[in-house]
């Protein structure tokens, strides 16, 4: 989801919003791996079922003169730097995601327990402080981030794609995934294909994820994606319906096969796992 803020000043701050507390999780560890090691990952009913409520974007964004609350304009994220414990857990996380296909690797980050000291999930956008996590994203974009409340989803399928081999299209843009130089496009996507979807309101914009199914008779598709809403208006990595038909905030622009990414070129390798000392060492090219 793309969008835009102006820099965060305290005149527009809200103050932070409400949240049930989840007990701390401790690190993922090799028992938990080797049960993700096959290279495909059933996504489905153990880990969705897990994830928080998610809500289709578009209706929510309409309701909200109605009273419902505009998912769109959240409170101020975080922008300023992380704490050095924080630092240290992000690099470890970074670390521990499986290799073998964007799928797995997103799949396991979408049912990542892991908290800071203010139970905000490592997965997801932070009030206070922005996350180390999403903006490791952007290293993989001719763009960088200062923050986390930088639209993401495309940086976050740049990196998805760097992290098992594959070639990227190195823009923040949704859109530019949109593009058969990159991927050829498919009428029959399969679960982990990417998926485009193009706003209505602003040709620029748009949103990009991976495949998890289409209900065509009512014009939506299930994405598994960063910068995510759940039902508290909550951007994250996870999943999440969002619809295409007629008077809809988003087209369909294509369905683009994951067995047609480029492998990135010879001598190249994937982004090296990362060590955080300093939040220099997050947002320094």
């Amino acid at each position: 989801m793309e969008r835009r803020r102006s820099p965060t000043s305290s005149a527009h701050i809200q103050p932070p919003r409400p949240r049930s507390v989840a007990p701390q999780s401790p690190p993922v560890g090799q028992t938990e791996l080797d049960e993700w090691a096959d290279a495909d990952i059933a996504l489905d009913e153990p880990i969705l079922a897990a994830l928080p409520p998610f809500v289709d974007e578009w209706d929510s964004y309409l309701t909200a003169e109605s009273g419902a609350q505009e998912i769109w304009k959240g409170p101020a994220w975080g922008t300023a730097c992380p704490q050095p414990t924080e630092l240290e857990q992000a690099a470890s996380v970074i670390r521990r995601i499986p290799r073998g296909s964007p799928y797995r690797s997103s799949s396991w980050l979408a049912k990542l327990e892991e908290f800071n000291g203010q139970q905000e999930n490592y997965n997801a956008m932070w009030q206070d402080r922005w996350n180390p996590v999403i903006v490791w994203f952007f290293r993989m974009t001719r763009k960088g981030s200062p923050d986390d409340e930088t639209n993401w989803c495309a940086a976050y399928m740049n990196w998805l794609l760097n992290r098992n081999g594959l070639q990227g299209t190195g823009s923040s843009w949704a859109r530019s995934f949109h593009d058969d130089a990159i991927a050829p496009a498919t009428t029959t996507p399969q679960k982990g294909d990417v998926v485009v979807l193009g706003r209505r309101d602003d040709p620029k914009r748009g949103h990009v994820g991976l495949f998890l199914e289409d209900d065509k008779a009512n014009k939506r598709v299930k994405i598994l994606g960063g910068n995510q809403h759940t039902a508290s208006g909550h951007r994250r990595i996870g999943a999440a319906w969002y619809s295409y038909g007629p008077g809809k905030g988003y087209t369909l622009l294509s369905y683009r096969a994951m067995s047609g990414f480029k492998p990135l070129p010879a001598g190249t390798s994937p982004l090296a796992d990362p060590e955080f000392r300093a939040c220099t060492d997050v947002t320094d090219r």
